[in-house]
């Protein structure tokens, strides 16, 4: 539903100013260019999707995903300290925190539901502290690899696509950090107010991913072409949604609507160090996964993967998650109503991510 209504927005926005402005061929060029973009944007992704897609199958088979689990206890234990006893909502967090560092995204959902549901039996219709903390965790995107933004950039043609790790770490860092000290603030009283490095990270990772494979009897050939089979469904699966978004946003660019929006809102976004072009992403990207793509994907096209707009996308798109989706589908799992404290907190870590990576990309770039 949410997104039917931002996609009829975004189109009747685009109408309507296009009509304003006298841009309306432009508007409808617009509609035509942006399906066309969704489709070479989706074909030139696929190859960076499947072959890494095909280096987490090996990784998962391999058991470094256990192991990450593992060495992640003694953390988890801290932050979910009324379930530290619990054994089975142990495993399931950590498994959950493994997986989204891994960038095991299908792993990483299942596992964290697990967790909401196993939690909510405490507290039936109630969000323990717990719980808020697991949501919070969730919304505040923490990834190794940012592969899809990273795919996005190599499609626009980035000399390096993973040069943005340093900042997408730096900002995911700071967007957990805030989430979880808001977590923690709201819990006790919540009703009151490098680059060689990096260009080689990947590359290096999928070297330990396959020695460590065949060191435990994997089938690495499999894996890989498992992995990538998936994701091929990935890149189909996104295809049709970017189709409709990305002519959306062309349309909403030809009729004037965005400059028009950044023009108001772009002195204040200056002033703490955001670039005004991206007041668009700003508005999805809680709301919507698909739809903060959409707009990304436009706005690394538009600016180039390597501009200080571009980069600044990525790095946002890259550490930082679709909140309320997340809220919804955690807390409908565990059939909580009462969410306490997890849509501040989580919008804490949300305001915290954005900024983070406004600054992150102009202090290493």
């Amino acid at each position: 539903m949410a997104m039917s209504l931002i996609w009829t927005a975004m189109v009747g926005a685009a109408i309507l100013c296009g009509l304003a402005t006298g841009n309306g061929g432009a508007v409808a060029k617009g509609a035509l260019d942006g399906a066309a973009a969704g489709v070479e944007l989706c074909l030139s992704m696929m190859g960076v999707l499947c072959l890494w897609m095909g280096v987490m199958e090996v990784m998962e088979r391999s058991g470094i995903a256990r192991g990450l689990s593992r060495l992640l206890r003694p953390v988890i234990k801290r932050l979910y300290q009324d379930f530290s006893k619990d054994g089975k909502v142990m495993d399931a967090v950590s498994a959950n925190l493994s997986a989204n560092l891994l960038g095991l995204g299908n792993a990483a959902t299942p596992l964290g539901l697990e967790a909401a549901r196993l939690m909510a039996q405490r507290t039936p219709g109630v969000a323990s502290d717990g719980l808020c903390m697991l949501v919070v965790c969730n919304t505040a995107s923490l990834q190794l690899i940012p592969t899809t933004v990273a795919s996005l950039r190599a499609a626009a043609g980035s000399a390096n696509p993973f040069d943005i790790l340093p900042a997408v770490w730096l900002a995911s860092a700071v967007s957990v950090a805030v989430g979880v000290t808001a977590a923690r603030w709201f819990a006790r009283g919540w009703r009151l107010p490098l680059v060689l490095f990096f260009s080689l990270h990947w590359p290096f990772r999928m070297l330990a991913a396959a020695l460590w494979g065949l060191y435990k009897g994997v089938d690495l050939w499999g894996a890989l072409t498992d992995g990538a089979e998936k994701g091929l469904k990935v890149s189909l699966r996104i295809m049709p949604p970017l189709i409709g978004l990305l002519t959306a946003v062309y349309m909403l660019r030809a009729s004037g609507a965005l400059e028009l929006l950044g023009e108001a809102v772009g002195p204040l976004l200056t002033a703490v160090g955001i670039p005004a072009e991206t007041i668009g992403l700003l508005l999805v990207r809680p709301v919507s996964g698909s739809a903060a793509l959409g707009v990304g994907a436009e706005l690394i096209e538009t600016y180039g993967p390597d501009s200080l707009v571009g980069r600044t996308a990525a790095v946002m798109l890259g550490s930082t998650e679709t909140t309320f989706y997340t809220i919804a589908v955690y807390f409908g799992a565990a059939k909580v109503g009462k969410t306490r404290y997890a849509v501040p907190a989580a919008l804490c870590a949300d305001i915290a991510g954005f900024l983070a990576a406004s600054w992150a990309v102009r202090l290493l770039f």
